[in-house]
């Protein structure tokens, strides 16, 4: 990668402040993301100013009792913030988001359903299991909760089998529940989100079963499928295996960051941390001199080729999340 530790701190708080800067103040899996990193660069950095700010968007939403999946979704950005100030509302907020999520319904093969679809709730998306499944499984080993434990673990092989294709080695954006098709496309964010949650399910699931050992087995085949599919530039594109697509910073930084914890957990071969790095160079290069990370994809429902082609690409909280958090893995192992 190149940089050294103190370009590394330099370019988290140039993203961090960015990110503040943008006032995301929603309550979503967008605002979610980028609150969440700001939250852990706070803590990282030793800038409590920017702890602060996480916490003051969590104390708007503290009384949130939710009532929809995308309610849930912030809810590492939640417990971040209530680990790092132990504030009794965000610890509050977080309870009840992981209460739902017990509750939730899920699909035949054990995933969560979008039940705002038009599909009458039978669409399974990957996004929803990095959202969901990390929270449990960091509240699991912090009460000793098996339920949120068997959930997780539940969790990670219902998305396995709904999203990842055995033929191509890559996961699906969705897959429908109630005529057991899945997605044809391979949308880049999906494969961020969907490694991501796999190698945070390695770290933490408890045990060494068949569980654990299906899953990094998963890893590593899409893991070596995204570095065949990784441009010369070290991103990849929206579409992860169609060039004809943009060349897309969140999903590089998703995928970069997962194959980079990855190496660093022993979970994978040394050598995917070269694909890693090139990928965070590539994020690295998109961050403008004001700390906005360019070339992100907008709110990209299922659709068809066309339909993730014609997305605009910008600056997004999701984006910025997603950069800072890759920054913050570098920045641990930096000289």
């Amino acid at each position: 990668m190149g940089q050294s530790r103190t370009e590394l701190e330099a370019l988290a708080r140039r993203i961090a402040q960015r990110t503040v800067a943008l006032d995301c103040r929603g309550f979503n899996w967008g605002e979610g993301v980028a609150w969440h990193a700001v939250a852990q660069a706070g803590r990282a950095l030793g800038e409590e100013a920017l702890v602060a700010a996480a916490g003051d968007w969590v104390r708007e939403h503290e009384r949130v009792e939710p009532s929809t999946m995308l309610e849930a979704a912030p809810g590492l950005a939640v417990l971040e913030v209530a680990e790092a100030t132990g504030d009794g509302g965000a610890q509050a907020l977080v309870d009840r988001i992981v209460d739902y999520l017990l509750r939730y319904p899920r699909s035949r093969l054990g995933a969560y359903c979008d039940a705002a679809d038009t599909q009458a709730g039978t669409l399974v998306a990957a996004d929803y299991w990095y959202l969901s499944a990390p929270l449990l499984m960091r509240v699991a080993r912090r009460r000793g909760d098996d339920r949120c434990a068997d959930l997780a673990g539940q969790l990670a092989i219902g998305y396995a089998h709904s999203c990842w294709s055995s033929a191509d080695c890559l996961f699906a954006h969705t897959y429908d529940d109630a005529n057991a098709t899945r997605a044809p496309w391979h949308w880049g964010r999906a494969s961020g989100w969907a490694t991501l949650a796999l190698v945070e399910t390695l770290e933490l699931l408890p045990g060494h079963g068949g569980v654990k050992l299906a899953l990094a087995r998963h890893l590593e085949r899409t893991a070596r499928r995204l570095r065949e599919l990784q441009d010369p530039s070290g991103a990849w594109h929206t579409v992860v295996d169609r060039c004809e697509t943009d060349l897309e910073t969140s999903a590089t930084a998703m995928i970069a960051l997962a194959l980079r914890r990855a190496v660093d957990g022993g979970h994978l071969g040394g050598g995917y941390g070269e694909v890693a790095d090139r990928g965070f160079a590539a994020v690295a290069a998109a961050v403008d001199d004001d700390g906005a990370v360019t070339g992100v994809s907008g709110w990209t429902p299922p659709g068809g080729l066309a339909d993730y082609s014609s997305v605009a690409l910008g600056v997004f909280p999701w984006g910025q999340g997603m950069a800072l958090a890759a920054c913050l893995q570098w920045l641990r192992t930096a000289a």
